[in-house]
């Protein structure tokens, strides 16, 4: 048998396999990026929806968080206002995948 060539096939398939994996690590590495963004976006908006209620921004506060979440590229899911605090749930999209975030401010 000749065997001439088996090696180059080896390294090519070996570099692909590790291309993969590394765009596999990128792309977690990317969607756990954008979801510490989302959860730091909807604390914000959580804060000024409260400050909103509060009277120390102006502003209804759930149309203040709508407002916010879409020039941010993101959709209020719930935004439930109590006496003492807003509890808001927002999604936002990356590369097809549905990134959702919650959080509660009050006083």
């Amino acid at each position: 048998m000749n065997e001439q060539g088996s090696g180059t096939i080896l390294s090519i398939g070996l570099i692909l396999m590790l291309s993969l994996g590394f765009l596999i690590s990128l792309t977690k590495a990317e969607l756990l990026s954008s979801q510490v963004r989302i959860q730091q976006l909807v604390d914000q908006i959580a804060l000024d929806a409260s400050h909103a209620q509060r009277g120390i921004i102006s502003g209804f506060p759930c149309e203040l968080a709508n407002q916010v979440a879409k020039a941010n590229l993101a959709k209020i899911e719930l935004c439930e206002v109590t006496e003492n605090t807003v509890r808001l749930e927002l999604h936002a999209e990356h590369v097809g995948i549905v990134l959702r975030a919650r959080a509660l401010a009050g006083f």
